[in-house]
């Protein structure tokens, strides 16, 4: 800022300069004499007057000087301008006018310098909270210009600006205002009036009855009451809680209920009185009504489809639904129908001749509600068609089979000139003769082959205007049967009889069964018996060739029996006797006993139990073997001294024992009939018994080949294969069991392979209490030290890593498809199943091959590594792409610990959340209470991974009169869905013992007394199931997850709710944390 010019008076170039008074270095002088402010530290200072001596020069050495006085007025950088805010407190409803505060005071008490205060003048910024204020900036008082009220406004919050503008000044106001006992307490308005839905169940609690102390501070305790006693409702005196006693009908008890109430309190006994209001919310909860339970119309028989007929009406009690109201016929839907909202009911159809009356059954039913009112509409029908039909053929109309086409089967109508006939025949086998209704047929038919029935309608027209349907008339035609086919034998044409003895007069040789498709009487006869050695007696059933004289050499008949037909038809039977007396002793089995593990999970083809033997058999040219009839097992010839015996399962079991039963027979020549001679039937004598054979199966399942470990045991070389197998492998088999501390038979050596001078045994362990096999890493715990018994452990094929480019790689133990090796040994016989140790491996990305060697040089989804480090990506097609789950595997450092039965490293990826995953060990189970109603919505959620074929996931419990439960479970590898222990739903398509985790989605929706099941596994719907079934119980009571499941569970939700984060409500029984599936991938010595 420029402070003085100064001029010299000579016109010479002149300089300038200020030689003292300047301390503060605070001004400077330019070569044109102006003397100006260079800084800033001016109000800073203290000086008020500062005498400044310039020098000044000329370019003739001439000097001359002057002396400059600057005063500073006034010192406002003395003033302090308050940083913290002006507090004040003043009591609530002060008279207006009151003064507040003085803000002059306050500057003056801070700059103790009056001079300036008074120059200072005071604005008071416009906001809400300062209209209710007045500042006087004479004075510096602030005063009230308005009623104050704490329980409105407690805090008042504005600004005063301080002038002039050079001060930079502003003061931050805080008024608070003292509360005082000025307000009365009352009743909470909000507490006395509730709205709450009629038909409620009680006791049912309303609300609570409260008051309010504005300026809070009284001490005070009231008791409520009502001033009269209600039976409806109930007030607790201490809470002033609200209880319904009895279910409100807005239609009887109103829309409001209003109650006079009183508080009164302990302490000065002031009583507090006002209403307490219920409003009752009007629900759609009475059902529509029809006026009458039955109505009564008559109906001409000729009246024309599509006429209105009737109309009927229902009515409800409740007007806000009233006029919403739906109409259903029960019954007869073909021949009526009803408008769904007006009532109005039409002929669909032709009234048939035959019906003399009929009962409309009507359901009326309101939106929204699972309420209904049914009615009965008899109708009384007046038959008229004998104005347009031929009543009286009405019953005679029908056919002979093998009639040609064309021929008249009765006449329905009548010859008019006012009416022609036309015919409905929804199979167009029949034709009609439109001037009189004569019906004919256009097909041939075969009464053995045809329907015997077959029902047509004819409708007759207005001649004039054929568009016109006067009447009809249902008719039934019937086919008539000739008897034109022969008798039947059930059994082929040829058949042979071979007895190897004698048999005595009388003896019921052959029992022979007919058909006859024409039911005609049938007469049998043996046409080539001249000798009269068999007879035939006829019973109900069954002809029965009978044995009349004596035979005692060896021969054989052939007859020839014709069964008649009436004298009309007849068939012939061509059956060969041979009589053929066995003189040799009957042989002895040498198998008694047969026992192996077998695959039945592979498919369900015949399984080979091996060759059938005889003692001594080298001395027989000839043996045969007749097997009594049994349903699992058949007998598969091969050569005269070579038959084998075969299994068929029909179905999976871990255990079957069957005995069955031969005759074995030796011969010196073969006998081709019995040979490959499916028409031949054997005969023994009664004194020969047949010989047992004693079976005993194991099932191999899944389960058991992923849980199996191997042991690799040196054969002495003075025990023979067979002998170590019968008294060696027992042995083994006990030391195994004591081990494990199991039971015996729950070591399961299901196969062995020879080696040079070792044999590898597969070994699966079941629990002592449980049907499910033991981890494979626990049997390593358990057996790593008892190298007495075995030479070393072997586990799976990958310890090589034979996978490239990261591929992962899975080992797995296959059986050989019906392929085994068979034992024998004295009497037994022992099944061993053959195998052979396979890996494969998941290749990542687009790599291919055994080993993942090769790589596709095509662009590709995957080619980006979109999955997680652990999933390994599919290519669903050029575009769309999906991850698989493939575990961490985990390495020998990770079961270090003696016995320990899970890895250290429990972490291992899964893909999942592991935050919200347990794992299940077969006993462990999660349980809580319920209190869901089972007729709202119910929809289940959940992830699980397992490797066995068995268990139980999930499973709601609900009680009324008995136990009822719904359950989750896996059967055999596949999701079934049992309601009361019998199957509801299942999905028999997806495997899911895999190892792989699975999505299960099933829904429950309760709709008019039908429950609707659907359930989903992964992508894969079931069958969506309606069950009638009326819900007696209100809510689901217990819900049990895991119960005899081992594997993962993860995800679970109860409609769309987490499961496992309500830790509070639920009890873990044996759980653990995260998911602990792993495998072992090392061969341990």
């Amino acid at each position: 800022t420029i402070i003085q010019d100064i001029y010299s008076k000579n016109d010479t170039i002149n300089h300038y300069y200020i030689l003292s008074g300047d301390k503060y270095n605070l001004f400077s002088i330019n070569n044109l004499g102006q003397l100006y402010l260079v800084s800033s530290i001016l109000n800073q200072t203290s000086d008020d007057y500062f005498e400044l001596t310039i020098l000044i020069s000329s370019s003739s050495l001439i000097y001359c000087r002057t002396n400059i006085s600057i005063i500073r007025t006034p010192k406002w950088s003395h003033f302090i301008c308050p940083v913290m805010p002006i507090e004040w407190m003043i009591e609530e409803e002060c008279a207006i006018g009151t003064k507040i505060g003085n803000i002059k005071d306050i500057l003056y008490m801070i700059n103790n310098n009056s001079e300036l205060i008074d120059q200072i003048n005071m604005k008071l910024t416009i906001t809400k909270d300062s209209h209710a204020f007045i500042l006087n900036s004479t004075t510096g008082f602030l005063i009230s210009k308005s009623r104050l009220d704490y329980e409105e406004k407690y805090l008042y919050s504005f600004s005063i600006f301080l002038e002039p503008e050079q001060l930079n000044c502003s003061l931050s106001i805080l008024i608070k205002l003292i509360n005082i006992n000025d307000n009365s307490i009352s009743f909470d308005r909000k507490s006395l009036t509730y709205t709450i839905d009629e038909n409620n169940l009680i006791p049912y609690y309303i609300g609570r009855i409260q008051l309010i102390d504005i300026d809070q501070l009284s001490f005070f305790h009231y008791k409520y009451y009502l001033k009269e006693l209600s039976s409806q409702i109930l007030i607790e005196p201490q809470t002033g809680s609200i209880i319904l006693l009895i279910k409100l009908d807005r239609e009887i008890h109103g829309k409001k209920l209003q109650y006079e109430i009183h508080a009164i309190n302990n302490y000065n006994k002031k009583n507090l009185t006002d209403i307490l209001v219920i409003n009752i919310n009007d629900l759609n909860d009475h059902g529509p009504l029809f006026e009458k339970d039955n109505y009564q119309i008559s109906l001409n028989k000729s009246i024309q489809p599509g006429k209105h007929i009737f109309q009927i009406t229902a009515s409800s009690y409740d007007p806000i639904q009233n006029g919403n109201i739906s109409y259903l016929l029960i019954n007869s839907l073909s021949m009526f129908s009803i408008e769904k909202y007006t009532g109005n009911i039409y002929l669909n159809d032709f009234i048939p001749s035959t019906i003399t009356n009929i009962t409309l059954i009507i359901e009326a039913f309101e939106n929204e509600i699972n309420l209904t009112d049914r009615t009965n509409i008899f109708i009384s029908i007046i038959n008229d068609d004998y104005i347009y039909f031929n009543i009286e053929n009405k019953n005679q109309c029908s056919i002979n089979e093998n009639q040609p086409n064309g021929t008249n089967i009765c006449m329905g109508g009548k010859n008019s000139k006012d009416f022609i006939y036309i015919l409905i025949d929804p199979m167009n086998l029949f034709d009609i003769l439109s001037n009189n209704g004569t019906i004919i047929n256009r097909k041939i038919f075969d009464y053995e082959i045809d329907n015997h029935e077959y029902n047509v309608t004819i409708v007759a027209h207005d001649k004039k205007n054929q568009s016109i349907s006067l009447s009809s008339l249902n008719l039934t035609i019937y086919i008539q049967n000739l008897n034109d086919n022969p008798p039947k034998f059930l059994i082929q044409n040829f058949t042979t009889l071979y007895y190897f003895f004698y048999p005595t007069i009388n003896t019921i040789l052959y029992r022979i069964h007919v058909i006859d498709k024409d039911e005609s009487i049938l007469t049998y006869e043996i046409i080539n018996d001249t000798s009269l050695t068999y007879r035939l007696r006829t019973s109900s059933n069954s002809t029965e060739l009978i044995l009349m004289k004596s035979t005692n050499h060896n021969h054989e008949d052939n007859l020839i029996i014709r069964v008649w037909d009436s004298k009309i038809f007849f068939s012939d039977l061509y059956l060969r006797i041979i009589y053929f007396q066995y003189q040799n002793p009957y042989p002895k089995l040498l198998v008694q006993t047969i026992d192996g593990y077998v695959n039945f999970q592979e498919n369900s083809s015949a399984i080979k139990l091996g060759q059938l033997s005889l003692h001594n058999q080298s001395q027989y040219s000839y043996t045969y073997f007749q097997l009594i009839s049994h349903k699992h097992f058949f007998l598969k010839y091969l050569s005269n001294n070579q038959t084998e015996l075969y299994f068929k399962p029909s179905h999976q079991s871990s255990l079957v024992n069957f005995q069955i039963h031969i005759i074995p027979i030796t011969l010196s020549k073969p006998i081709p009939e019995i040979l490959f001679h499916n028409k031949t039937k054997v005969f023994f004598p009664s004194t020969i018994k047949p010989q047992t054979i004693n079976i005993h199966l194991w099932s191999i399942t899944n389960e058991m080949l992923n849980r199996t470990i191997s042991l690799i045991i040196n054969i002495n070389p003075n025990t023979t294969y067979e002998q170590f197998i019968i008294h060696n492998l027992p042995l083994i088999r006990q030391n195994l069991a004591q081990i494990i501390g199991v039971h015996t038979h729950h070591v399961h050596i299901y196969t062995f392979d020879l080696k040079h001078n070792q044999i590898e045994l597969l070994i699966a362990v079941v629990r002592s209490i449980s049907i499910r096999y033991i981890h494979k890493k626990f049997l390593y715990n358990l057996l790593k030290n008892s190298t007495n018994i075995f030479e070393k452990i072997l586990y799976n094929q990958c310890q090589s890593n034979p996978c490239e480019h990261d591929g992962y790689c899975i080992n797995y133990i296959n059986l050989l498809n019906n392929q085994y090796e068979y034992l024998y040994y004295n009497t037994y016989e022992r099944l061993i199943p053959k195998y052979k140790r396979n890996i494969k491996c998941l290749c990542k990305n687009n790599y291919y091959g055994e080993y993942c060697q090769f790589k596709e040089n095509k662009q590709s989804p995957c080619s980006s590594n979109p999955c997680l480090p652990m999933e390994r990506c599919i290519e669903l097609n050029s575009t769309f792409y999906t991850c698989q789950c493939m575990d961490e595997l985990c390495n020998y450092d990770d079961i270090a610990i003696e016995n320990s039965y899970e890895c250290i490293n429990t972490n291992s990826p899964t893909c999942r959340d592991s935050s919200n995953t347990l794992t299940f060990d077969g006993y462990s189970l999660i349980q809580m209470n319920l209190t869901m109603s089972i007729i709202q919505h119910l929809n289940i959620t959940f992830s699980f991974r397992t490797e066995l074929t068995q268990g139980k996931l999930f499973k709601l419990i609900y009680f009324n009169e008995n136990i009822h439960s719904l359950t989750i479970q896996i059967i055999n590898g596949y999701i079934q869905i049992e309601l009361n222990e019998q199957i509801l739903l299942q999905i028999n398509h997806l495997l899911i013992n895999d190892g792989q985790w699975h999505d299960i989605y099933f829904s429950i929706d309760y709709s008019h007394n039908y429950f609707y099941y659907l359930l989903r596994l992964d992508y894969v719907f079931s069958d969506k199931i309606s069950l009638y079934q009326k819900a007696y119980s209100k809510n689901y009571t217990q819900l049990i997850i895991g119960s005899d499941f081992d594997g993962c569970i993860g995800n679970l939700t109860l409609n769309n709710q987490s499961i496992f984060s309500q830790n509070n409500s639920i009890e873990f029984i044996g759980t653990k944390n995260g998911c602990q599936s792993v495998e072992m991938i090392r061969e341990y010595m």
